[in-house]
């Protein structure tokens, strides 16, 4: 833990107000930390203060430095000058010194532990785990946590045990556990808030900050900068004031950059004044630098210029002047074309420079809408391109990692502001194919499909004219895209738009913007639970926000429609939307498959099997579920059991489990997908927006190695899955964190990524005897021969008739390739009875004849 430099100040201060001879000079930094090793050698105080002195811009800074290297190497039993030296080599954060604090760390941690310091020990180990964070070596991290952890729980001291907490979150940060980080920083915050030291209390709310701001707890985050304001200003700690000013503008920027409001960029302008204020009290000309940029970004012509040259002359790297050039030349680009190709220009040499990837992102971000206001199209096209290349390359860097889709969805505001440009330009083809080429990376290169993972076979983004070519008479594709019309700064910000192609023609509608459309879906859904049919007037604003235009001009034999959504629009039950409140719905006209992205939608319907009868294995109602060691009381689920039946019922040869038999054993097994065509969960399910990876389906364990928690994860690499199809009658399992460019991070998308081709899945907490009922009529068409998403349109209507609420019907959607035919031509093997019984009546006919011949 990096203690504040006020403490050194605190120090300095009290021995200063102690009434001095007459012309006798106050002491220098020096003599302070010599009278401290005077009173209490082998104690703390000594070398915090030596550490505090060198590391300081006052007269005695180098000489503090070669003190504490020569004190450390006479005491070397002394676990303190150890650590502090340290401190100082890793303050410099060059890599030779940065080893030689670890191994300081590690020489004080032992000598702790031989003389008994348990503060000291906790000290070293955890600036230790610090580096090993840092260079992303989790593994090592956590083994020295549990060391630390020891230390603390055999101290008795409870501030180890609080500090112990807080180190333990920050592992789990850095490991992408946000929500189980905030939610073990949120438990101790009453007891750090009682009475601890100003800097553990400071290093348990700037985490808290983070933690809250990664798991979208916006509110919260802005709640801990500012305490964490206040415990600075009140321990005169203005460096660290200045970093909590910073979190409060930098979260609210974040925010309101998705979606945009004016009242909401003024809220941030203001900010970033304060930030500024804070940032020039502390010295400190990074954080100066990024409220001028702020300043610059969000204020008016005439002054963004003065705010971000500023911003240059004050910034310290090569990345913050890039920042400062490449906005000041986006900036200029309609009043002052020469300065911007100037700034421009310089801003991509100082990101070349920087080595930063993320810099060199958005320095190639603001030429292309710098080269688009200034060039012909050719070049702007060229530029465009230049900046797509870059974002990609950028996040082919973090291949492998969790944090890349959401790492992708910060910069999917590009592509949506490029494709929006061709769009009003009337380019239908080019943007198209900007929007497909950000749709669903991560899941493509995950099933091996763009070339990336070394494997063979690769596809490039779709396009129109294959579209086309790949729809029948009739169907027809809807592709949408969500964004503001206007962004943050004022500028044009991308639009929403609808596509739609059929056989002959594609045509392009403008819809309302990203604001609108969110607030119109989280309205309408929150209708349905009512169950009294009042989404209808809600169903038919939507419809004619979103699709009324497009779908009057279809040709009259159009029936099937695949949909692309995006945005919130992942949420809407499309079939629900109608003309009018008293008109029929969606579902009674056409049938409905949802994808995420048109390269994927085709690529699932090349590579669809040939046509085979194979049966069904349903897993339904699983017995008590042990999780991470706890026993986890599920609530029965009879109908599911039900469900199961109805499955063995119409498809002839399907197997039921249930209760212990429907195991996270048996589904794991190797050879178990592919003895079947479509696997079905009956069962309870956990969504986790926070960290999409540990949503899961709630099994029976079936045996001791696992936990009854099929996770996302785990799902992903189940084995046989390929071109399967998967039902999925659990609670939102169509649901999840929704990303920018990536689409919905949920149960969904972990079954694609095991290569299913079809999930039929629901967008919200579907009852248990609702689902049985659908699934009953689903099956039974399922067995007459109809594709997927026919069978689920036709129990949609059947359910209608029933006089079923909305709710019990319209959140089932089918994903993927809907056209897929489980049972073709029926379930012939039906007859055989029937078959069987005249071939016996037929033989016992003929035996009777020659018998009497």
């Amino acid at each position: 833990m990096i203690r504040p430099r006020a403490t050194f100040a605190s120090i300095a201060a009290a021995i200063l107000a102690i009434p001095a001879l007459a012309g006798a000079s106050p002491p220098s930094d020096l003599e302070i930390c010599e009278q401290h090793l005077a009173r209490s050698p082998g104690e703390e105080a000594p070398a915090l203060c030596l550490y505090e002195a060198a590391a300081g811009n006052g007269p005695s800074r180098a000489a503090a430095a070669r003190r504490l290297e020569e004190l450390a190497a006479k005491h070397s039993e002394d676990p303190w000058l150890l650590i502090y030296l340290g401190r100082l080599k890793w303050q410099t954060h060059e890599p030779g010194e940065v080893q030689k604090a670890a191994d300081l760390y590690l020489l004080a941690a032992g000598m702790a532990g031989r003389r008994g310091m348990p503060a000291a020990e906790f000290e070293a180990r955890s600036s230790l785990c610090r580096i090993l964070r840092d260079a992303g070596r989790l593994n090592e991290e956590e083994a020295e946590i549990e060391r630390a952890v020891q230390v603390a729980e055999s101290s008795g001291l409870p501030l180890l045990g609080l500090r112990a907490n807080i180190l333990q979150a920050l592992h789990w940060h850095a490991q992408g556990e946000f929500e189980q980080a905030f939610q073990t920083l949120s438990r101790i915050q009453g007891a750090v808030e009682a009475g601890s030291p100003y800097p553990v209390l400071r290093q348990h709310l700037f985490a808290l900050a983070k933690a809250a701001q990664q798991t979208g707890r916006f509110h919260e985050t802005r709640q801990a900068y500012r305490l964490a304001a206040e415990k600075a200003a009140a321990a005169g700690d203005l460096g660290w004031r200045a970093q909590a000013v910073y979190g409060i503008a930098s979260v609210s920027l974040e925010e309101l950059i998705e979606v945009p409001s004016a009242s909401g960029r003024q809220q941030v302008l203001e900010l970033a004044r304060h930030l500024l204020d804070a940032a020039r009290a502390a010295g400190s000309p990074s954080l100066e630098a990024q409220a001028l940029w702020m300043l610059g970004f969000l204020g008016g012509v005439g002054e963004a210029a003065s705010h971000l040259e500023r911003c240059y002359q004050v910034a310290v790297t090569p990345a913050e002047r890039s920042f400062c050039r490449s906005t000041l030349a986006r900036r200029l680009a309609g009043t002052d074309p020469k300065r911007a190709k100037a700034a421009i220009q310089e801003a991509l040499t100082l990101a070349k420079q920087s080595g930063s990837a993320q810099t060199q992102v958005m320095a190639w971000s603001n030429r292309m809408r710098v080269s688009w206001a200034l060039n012909p199209p050719g070049i702007a096209l060229a530029d465009a391109r230049a900046a797509l290349d870059a974002i990609e390359a950028l996040r082919d860097q973090q291949s492998g990692s969790a944090g890349q889709p959401g790492l992708f969805s910060t910069w999917a505001e590009q592509y949506y502001w490029l494709s929006g440009r061709l769009l009003k330009a009337g380019d239908l083809e080019r943007a198209f194919g900007v929007i497909e080429r950000m749709r669903s990376r991560t899941l493509i290169d995950s099933l091996g499909l763009s070339g990336r993972s070394g494997r063979n076979s690769s596809i490039s983004p779709a396009s129109l004219e294959q579209v086309r070519e790949a729809l029948a008479e009739d169907e027809a594709l809807l592709s949408f895209q969500v964004a503001p019309w206007k962004d943050l700064a004022g500028d044009f910000g991308g639009g929403s738009w609808l596509l739609v192609s059929t056989r002959k023609m594609t045509r392009v509608y403008p819809l309302a913007d990203r604001t609108g459309l969110r607030t119109a879906v989280t309205a309408f859904i929150g209708m349905f639970e009512s169950r009294d049919g009042s989404e209808a007037n809600g169903s038919a604003v939507l419809y004619r926000k979103l699709l009324a235009p497009a779908l009057a001009k279809l040709p009259p034999g159009v029936r099937r429609l695949a949909i692309v959504p995006d945005d919130y629009l992942h949420r809407l039950p499309f079939g629900a939307l109608r003309p009018e409140p008293d008109g029929d719905p969606l579902a009674t006209r056409y049938e409905i498959t949802l994808a995420p992205s048109v390269t994927l939608w085709l690529h699932w319907r090349k590579a669809r099997p040939k046509p085979t009868v194979t049966p069904a294995v349903v897993l339904a109602d699983p017995a008590t579920s042990v999780t991470r060691g706890n026993t986890v009381r599920l609530r029965p689920l009879p109908h599911a059991r039900t469900e199961g039946e109805s499955v063995k019922r119409y498809l002839d040869g399907s197997e039921v489990l249930m209760g212990e038999d429907a195991s996270e054993t048996y589904i794991k097994k190797r050879n178990m997908a592919r003895s079947f065509g479509l696997i079905h969960f009956a069962a309870h399910a956990v969504m986790d927006e926070v960290n999409p990876d540990r949503s899961g389906i709630y099994l029976s364990p079936g045996n001791d190695k696992e936990d009854g928690l099929l996770q996302a994860r785990e799902i992903a690499d189940l084995p046989g899955l390929d071109s399967r199809i998967v039902v999925l009658s659990t609670c939102e399992s169509a649901s999840g964190e929704i990303l920018r460019g990536e689409g919905v991070m949920g149960l969904a998308r972990a079954f694609f990524q095991a290569r299913a081709h079809t999930v039929v899945a629901s967008l919200w907490p579907l009852r248990d005897d609702y689902g049985a009922a659908l699934f009953d009529r689903f099956y039974h068409h399922l067995g007459e021969g109809k594709s997927v998403a026919a069978a689920l349109q036709a129990a949609q209507l059947d359910r209608m008739n029933d006089g079923a609420p909305a709710e019990a019907w319209a959140g089932v959607v089918v994903l993927g390739d809907g056209d897929r035919v489980p049972v073709p031509g029926g379930r012939r093997s039906s007859l055989l009875p029937w078959a069987l019984g005249l071939g016996l009546l037929a033989s016992a006919l003929l035996v009777r004849h020659y018998r009497k011949g």
